[in-house]
């Protein structure tokens, strides 16, 4: 049987292998921060490029941030780095998610799937579900330009991704989906409510 030292010291050399390894996924988390706040930040960029009409811009920062997704990726080593690197990317994805989708919306393309965005499900749904927020911003603008027939089609994405979405009744364990649910109903509510009231105004004013 081992001497209370020698189980000290056993224990003492466990926790030093700890410490180390806490230490250097301590040292990458606050480095990944920094990423992430950086692409979050050009994200938003993009979709502020995107509602203003400059899809160029948005596109070349989208690749820009693409590129930097990848390469925090390889940083994962193992399972523990894999986790860490994911929780704390997932934001960015799913801001990423928005802008390309809202961007193949907006140019009639075909929706990108997670596959085609290297995302996965969870941060892709997500994402997909702040869209429609984006598409009411895109309504609110085909309307101030006075162009029904656009406002009309992005009311029928958002619609259609509301209904799409509204589907998943899944544990927030899994994916909280339902606070996005419940946001989007009401989006989408009140837009249509806002189109309807707009296209009856302008039909009194012919």
């Amino acid at each position: 049987m081992c001497s209370p030292e020698e189980r000290r010291d056993v224990v003492n050399e466990i926790f030093k292998r700890i410490k180390s390894r806490l230490d250097e996924l301590d040292e990458i988390r606050h480095q990944l921060l920094t990423d992430q706040r950086d692409l979050l930040s050009s994200c938003r960029k993009a979709m502020n490029f995107i509602h203003s009409g400059n899809v160029s811009e948005a596109k070349k920062i989208v690749t820009e941030v693409r590129k930097r997704i990848q390469k925090v990726k390889h940083i994962s080593s193992d399972a523990e780095m894999f986790c860490l690197i994911s929780n704390i990317l997932r934001p960015v994805k799913q801001e990423l998610v928005e802008v390309e989708v809202l961007l193949s919306i907006i140019e009639c393309q075909k929706v990108p799937s997670p596959e085609d965005l290297g995302v996965d499900v969870i941060s892709y749904t997500l994402g997909l579900a702040d869209v429609i927020g984006e598409l009411r911003r895109e309504v609110l603008i085909a309307i101030g330009k006075n162009n029904l027939s656009l406002a009309r089609q992005f009311l029928e994405w958002m619609r259609l991704l509301f209904e799409e979405i509204s589907q998943l009744t899944y544990p927030d364990s899994l994916i909280p989906i339902r606070h996005k649910t419940d946001v989007g109903r009401s989006l989408l509510d009140r837009t249509l409510s806002e189109f309807l009231f707009y296209k009856r105004s302008s039909f009194l004013l012919k």
